[in-house]
């Protein structure tokens, strides 16, 4: 964190860094679903800690008792997002080509603190129905670039707007690195060269037959964030398996699990992509900003407190 200069200091009042987070949510959510033929469908009160393994509560999520009208009535958290998303396409009966979008907020206990990483997370979901197997890893690329492009022209469209911002639009450039199944997409000498060199990069991770879940590849988008040099995902897309590829015979926990996702998901089933797109990242680069806190509400440690302080940052 001590990489931001001592100099720096944003032009945006807090009421106005609210006011634009704002915006640019409500503009990237309306051309990604004027663009992608998606439909956007309420957001989930969603729960990242594992449940127990009792099929009913990996269904419905994890119980929780409160009195809310002098009932104290149960109500339930949900567990698993992917599994309510693919539920979400076949209660409104998407066949192909086509999708949902919702916003996901959730608290990440195992992330490494940094500018660009906090324990919040939010993030903008889309799950894409597509059953034509046999070209999905290049569908998924397609809408990966496809989001990107959105994505750029939102942030360009704040840069260019706003006078106080005081930034240059931002060229697309779009360079596109490969890299093998065991690298980690943010550890990749080669995706790390290209990325500081350009800004952005566009990473296709080639996955083995191991994966439980995901299939073929894993398409990324790093941003490099120059004032605090420090490089993130900012686009993360992944192709679902259809129930025929997934596996039989799993631990307890995942085995449970398998068996809610066959349970929900018809047997004709084919594959979806899911695409996450960080919010919080969009915000820093679209409003010039140096730390993520710069973009998100919260009280934090008396040390990060003091951080912030001591480098004149506002933190919502």
């Amino acid at each position: 964190m001590n990489r931001i200069p001592n100099t720096y200091k944003s032009n945006l009042s807090i009421s106005e860094t609210h006011e634009l987070i704002s915006k640019i949510k409500r503009e990237l959510k309306d051309k990604l679903i004027d663009n992608l033929n998606i439909v956007e469908i309420k957001q989930a009160m969603y729960s990242r800690t594992r449940p127990a393994t009792e099929s009913k509560v990996l269904k419905d999520g994890r119980p929780i008792t409160f009195d809310s009208v002098g009932d104290n009535s149960v109500y339930y958290i949900l567990n698993d997002f992917a599994l309510w998303m693919m539920n979400s396409l076949i209660k409104l009966n998407i066949k192909t080509n086509g999708g949902v979008i919702s916003e996901l907020k959730y608290i990440d206990r195992d992330v490494k603190i940094s500018n660009t990483r906090s324990f919040e997370k939010n993030i903008l979901s889309i799950e894409y129905l597509y059953d034509n197997a046999e070209n999905i890893v290049e569908k998924a690329r397609e809408l990966t670039d496809s989001v990107y492009r959105i994505v750029h022209s939102t942030i360009n469209g704040i840069l260019t707007s706003n006078e106080a911002i005081k930034a240059k639009p931002i060229p697309i450039r779009l360079k596109t690195v490969e890299i093998d199944s065991y690298e980690d997409v943010l550890e990749s000498n080669e995706a790390n060269d290209v990325v500081r060199q350009q800004g952005v990069a566009i990473v296709y991770k080639k996955l083995d037959d191991k994966q439980i879940f995901e299939a073929k590849e894993k398409t990324y988008v790093l941003f490099f964030e120059k004032k605090a040099f420090v490089q993130d995902i900012l686009i993360e897309a992944t192709i679902r398996k259809g129930i025929n590829e997934l596996p039989e015979q799993l631990n307890l926990v995942v085995q449970s699990e398998m068996d809610i996702i066959k349970s929900v998901i018809s047997d004709n089933w084919k594959s979806s992509i899911n695409i996450s797109i960080n919010l919080d990242h969009i915000a820093m680069i679209a409003l010039n900003k140096s730390h993520i806190l710069e973009v998100q509400s919260g009280i934090h440690s008396e040390e990060i407190e003091d951080f912030l302080i001591g480098k004149g940052i506002e933190h919502l």
